[in-house]
């Protein structure tokens, strides 16, 4: 009976002495990784909700990147505009010039060449790209939206009628490129007034030259307009993408309250079970230690 007793008491100790050895090993690995749980069974109710928390954020970052692309993609756009409105004011004061009776069909037609150009510029323009995409095709961003025709009398309108929009919140999206023939051509038609201008000046008409000059003025007005209409969209952006950083701080606060380990209380806890793993392991020896005399007794 007393032996039975020996081999309960250890393999008690045994179990116990191996368990203050587990717990103290995940103490060190809590201490290790400054997490509180390195496994879902540290605690499976905390690791459900920092996943769900963390898939949020992960949604977050997405929505932020889209912003951050967006951003630069409109901002891409707004380069552009301010080309054109430094083109059209060029060719405005090509048109005033040209519009000048005292010059000669020889003076107009080095004028025509200009404005000509000028025309071929406003195309590229038009077909500016970031990051390999156009910005002024709308949603079909991988089609080059303007080409000028072979013989130099129209330009035509290869993208979409709608804008290409980006997801940047849960319930909200935001239109990126812009539709390059509302843009360009409604309701005034920027290429047609340079390609007239061009022409009247080659044809040596001073009054169709002056006429011209109030439909340069109507595109450029276009343009401008525009600004107002990118610079909305912008802060539109901006002001998402600082309600999504704020966002992404107090989620990232929430997965920190449940993962991270409390130094303080780790520490003590280890301490604690440092004492409990010695005094067990002195406990064992001394049950090893019984000898055969004991049992007889």
């Amino acid at each position: 009976m007393e032996r039975i007793a020996s081999n309960t008491l250890s393999r008690n100790v045994l179990i116990a002495n191996q368990g203050s050895l587990s717990r103290l090993t995940d103490l060190q690995l809590q201490l290790a990784t400054g997490k509180r749980i390195n496994k879902p069974s540290d605690d499976p109710v905390g690791i459900r909700q920092s996943l769900r928390l963390r898939a949020e954020s992960l949604k977050s970052d997405d929505y932020q990147a889209n912003i951050d692309s967006s951003i630069a993609f409109l901002n891409t756009a707004d380069s552009a505009l301010s080309g054109m409105t430094a083109l059209l004011q060029e060719t405005k004061a090509l048109a005033v010039q040209g519009g000048n009776d005292t010059l000669d069909a020889a003076a107009r037609a080095a004028l025509s060449a200009q404005v000509d150009n000028a025309l071929k510029r406003l195309v590229d323009l038009g077909n500016t790209q970031h990051d390999g995409r156009y910005v002024f095709a709308g949603a079909a961003t991988t089609t080059k939206p303007f080409a000028l025709s072979a013989a130099g009398d129209q330009v035509d309108y290869s993208g979409a009628q709608e804008d290409f929009s980006v997801q940047i919140s849960p319930a909200s999206t935001s239109s990126v490129s812009q539709v390059g023939s509302a843009l360009f051509q409604q309701p005034a038609d920027m290429f047609q007034a340079l390609i007239d201008l061009r022409d009247a000046l080659a044809a040596n008409d001073g009054n169709a030259i002056r006429l011209m000059i109030g439909e340069i003025d109507a595109a450029h007005d276009q343009v401008v307009d525009q600004f107002g209409e990118l610079g909305g969209r912008q802060q539109r952006l901006e002001l998402t993408q600082n309600q999504l950083i704020d966002v992404q701080i107090n989620l990232d606060e929430l997965v920190s309250q449940i993962e991270d380990a409390d130094f303080a209380e780790v520490i003590a806890k280890f301490q604690a079970g440092q004492i409990a793993l010695q005094a067990g392991l002195q406990a064992g020896a001394r049950v090893s230690q019984q000898t055969l005399l004991d049992y007889l007794q």
